[in-house]
């Protein structure tokens, strides 16, 4: 949106080296984004062509370890991008040394977007740290967040009860009422709480307040529609033998319907693909970080393929 909007022209993306041709080949399929790839190799190339090393192109995606490098690292600030995008972004810990040079790079950067799953995997302070990459002047204090997030759990209820409300009532009672307008800092009129649009724009207001607010997003299912409904079927299990056994049957009795089974590990993945293999002749699509380009591909046909 913002290269079509004209708001991005030059956008570098850092991502996990074992990711690096799979976001190349992702990019180009999904969005028709021809991204650059530099890493050594390519660096050194350019450098010998003389100039900056990557403002010969407008859209470049490096792997992780390139902000080690101590040559070509520290020229990725030399460069005015206009977006940074970081995928995995709880591997990024303000302890690694290539962190300050994340922070100088984030500095110098219009937009910026971290992406994970996790934002918390490496703790509460480690996440923190990668707030303030977004926004160094909101998330000033570890402290200070923290206790400001303790005093929106304590909201939260208040909140529910405004988001909830309907038609021209005023949803709280006079406590509920003072509460809210102590943290507000300014009284609170019944009006104001009994009128819709009055309180759609105090939500907006203390979405805006809140810790993170509109620096990160969410992409719960509730929020990006179009999924199937959750269907929870649990089944007690002694041993891995019986789990192998459970699962074959389940195979067994619903072929040709195709499943997939979301693992703790990657070791624990592959070792349950070759109990499948091994005892009852079934081959499984296997798909782990380690994986090279070509080797998710063909796992990916092979799930794909009617047979």
């Amino acid at each position: 949106r913002r290269l079509l909007s004209g708001r991005s022209q030059r956008i570098i993306v850092i991502v996990p080296d074992s990711l690096t041709h799979q976001w190349i080949i992702e990019l180009q399929r999904r969005f028709a984004l021809r991204f650059s790839l530099f890493d050594e190799e390519r660096c050194e190339q350019a450098a010998l062509d003389g100039g900056d090393v990557f403002a010969s192109e407008q859209l470049v995606l490096i792997p992780q370890s390139l902000l080690r490098h101590p040559t070509w690292g520290p020229q990725l600030t030399a460069v005015n991008w206009d977006l940074l995008v970081f995928d995995e972004a709880h591997q990024l810990h303000p302890e690694q040394p290539q962190f300050a040079l994340m922070r100088e790079l984030c500095q110098v950067t219009a937009g910026v977007l971290l992406l994970t799953a996790t934002p918390e995997q490496a703790g509460a302070e480690a996440h923190f740290a990668r707030l303030q990459l977004l926004d160094p002047e909101r998330f000033y204090d570890h402290q200070a967040f923290v206790a400001e997030q303790q005093r929106y759990h304590e909201l939260a209820p208040l909140v529910g009860a405004l988001a909830d409300a309907a038609g021209d009532t005023n949803p709280l009672n006079a406590t509920q009422t003072d509460a809210l307008a102590e943290f507000l800092q300014r009284s609170l009129s019944t009006d104001v709480l009994s009128d819709p649009a009055s309180r759609q724009a105090l939500l907006d207001e203390l979405l805006d307040m809140h810790g993170t607010g509109r620096v990160m997003f969410r992409n719960a299912r509730v929020l990006v529609g179009g999924f199937p409904e959750r269907h929870l079927v649990p089944h007690e299990l002694d041993d891995e033998a019986a789990v192998i056994d459970w699962l074959q049957q389940l195979l067994k009795q619903h072929r040709p319907d195709k499943f997939i089974l979301i693992c703790k590990s990657t070791a624990g993945a592959l070792d349950l693909a070759e109990q499948l293999r091994i005892r009852f002749g079934l081959h499984a699509a296997v798909f782990h970080e380690g994986l090279s380009v070509l080797e998710r591909d063909r796992a990916a046909a092979f799930f794909a393929s009617p047979e």
